[in-house]
């Protein structure tokens, strides 16, 4: 009950502070998580263990564990391994671009998912020449990080 009463005040004070910016920034300082003291609670190294196990295969009579990796695992030492650097391929571009969500708003460049799942044979090979060009020199245009955000009110 006295959890209840405690989120609600949050809520109010957060409610109120809306309008006036400094007590806005007050108020959301001075707001501590609350700790939870319950059966549900799962901190990360339940997380990481449980996430680790999750692909685990079943041990193969007369193999040791280490020839049998997780999936977890095989991540980690693809990424060791260094084959995740390999270059993008055109066969990954047009996986990308048929898996786009259709009806979905453009992005402030103006274009839309329709407009590169219509075109997806002919921008295919310049896309893939552009993202493998930015996965070697790790740079990219700046406006690429510029978005749009519309917020809705209930």
């Amino acid at each position: 009950m006295k959890r209840k009463k405690l989120e609600n005040d949050r809520r109010n004070n957060f409610l109120a502070s809306i309008n006036d910016p400094k007590r806005f920034w007050e108020t959301l300082k001075s707001a501590k998580p609350i700790i939870q003291n319950d059966a549900n609670y799962i901190d990360g190294e339940k997380w990481f263990a449980y996430f680790r196990n999750l692909f685990k295969t079943q041990e193969r009579a007369g193999q040791p564990a280490t020839q049998n990796p997780s999936l977890f695992d095989s991540l980690v030492e693809a990424k060791k391994s260094g084959c995740l650097n390999t270059p993008i391929t055109e066969e990954e571009i047009m996986l990308s671009i048929s898996s786009m969500k259709a009806k979905s708003a453009p992005g402030v460049d103006g274009i839309c998912s329709e407009m590169f799942k219509c075109t997806a044979n002919i921008v295919s090979k310049y896309l893939v020449c552009l993202f493998n060009e930015i996965f070697e020199c790790g740079q990219f245009s700046d406006s690429w990080s510029e978005n749009i955000i519309s917020p809705i009110h209930k």
